[in-house]
């Protein structure tokens, strides 16, 4: 009887011990759910971070080809009008010399060898556009110089 009494004195205590283990077992077992809870809304965040980062990136690299785009197009652009700009000042520069050649009597000669006055106004007409044609290049290449600067501008701002 006395080992019997021992015996459920022992059964007791090994269940009471147990009963309070398992409950820090419990507690144990809670804390670290919470944690890893914790960690995986951590590494969500985090994943979601790298993602929009991503697509920021994405985004980036579509503006900088673009970008390079519009920049090669302007460089073709400006070439292009350079070699119009260099046209023209030849033809200036021809027209230029052809004056400095004959004179600065040239015009006035032209007019006073006229044999009739609609002869005179005739002249003085073709005088008239040829001096407009020539302000006219002038402006061309004066404008033309203007938009190679501001495309050129416009290059290093981007």
């Amino acid at each position: 009887m006395k080992c019997k009494v021992i015996c459920i004195i022992l059964a007791i205590i090994m269940f009471g011990q147990t009963s309070v283990f398992a409950v820090n077992l419990s507690e144990h077992l809670k804390k670290q759910q919470d944690q890893l809870e914790k960690e995986s809304n951590l590494l969500k965040n985090v994943q979601d971070q790298i993602e929009a980062l991503m697509i920021q990136m994405e985004e980036n690299n579509k503006n900088i080809s673009e970008i390079e785009r519009q920049i090669i197009e302007a460089e073709q652009e400006i070439k292009s009008m350079e070699a119009e700009i260099e046209t023209q000042q030849e033809l200036l520069d021809k027209r230029v010399r052809a004056m400095y050649m004959s004179g600065t009597e040239g015009y006035l000669e032209i007019l006073l060898v006229s044999r009739s006055l609609s002869d005179f106004l005739l002249r003085t007409e073709s005088i008239m556009r040829i001096i407009s044609f020539d302000r006219n290049i002038i402006k061309g290449i004066e404008e033309k110089r203007n938009e190679i600067e501001g495309k050129k501008e416009g290059l290093i701002l981007k």
